[in-house]
């Protein structure tokens, strides 16, 4: 019989969940990026008669590239699934602007852009 609690146990079920859905989308993404470079060098090769150390090194650069990929794909995937599964936005945008931090004080604009204002009064 299982000693874990109810609310760890669902928690545990949404963390593989979020697992499989990040790790889906980093197979799909790194997967295709991959076969479509490859195909697209051997293709490359065969047309323009190019060495095997270059394909090779081609390859390489295009399976680096995929890895890149994939790790950045599953983190920002895990990263959305958490923030949705606590109820939040998937990104919340900043809520200042920079030339506040710098001390601009900046006039209020029109949402119309400048020039309209003047039609209004």
């Amino acid at each position: 019989m299982s000693q874990v609690a109810p609310d760890q146990s669902q928690s545990r079920r949404h963390n593989a969940w979020m697992f499989l859905i990040s790790f889906s989308a980093a197979v799909c993404m790194a997967g295709g990026f991959a076969i479509m470079g490859v195909a697209f060098v051997f293709a490359s090769a065969v047309l323009f008669d190019l060495s095997q150390v270059s394909v090779w090194t081609v390859n390489g650069i295009i399976g680096i590239a995929s890895l890149w990929g994939f790790v950045w794909v599953f983190s920002r995937s895990w990263q959305v699934e958490k923030r949705l599964g606590s109820g939040l936005e998937i990104d919340e945008p900043p809520s200042f602007d920079n030339r506040e931090l710098a001390g601009i004080k900046m006039p209020p604009q029109s949402h119309l852009g400048p020039g309209w204002d003047l039609l209004q009064q």
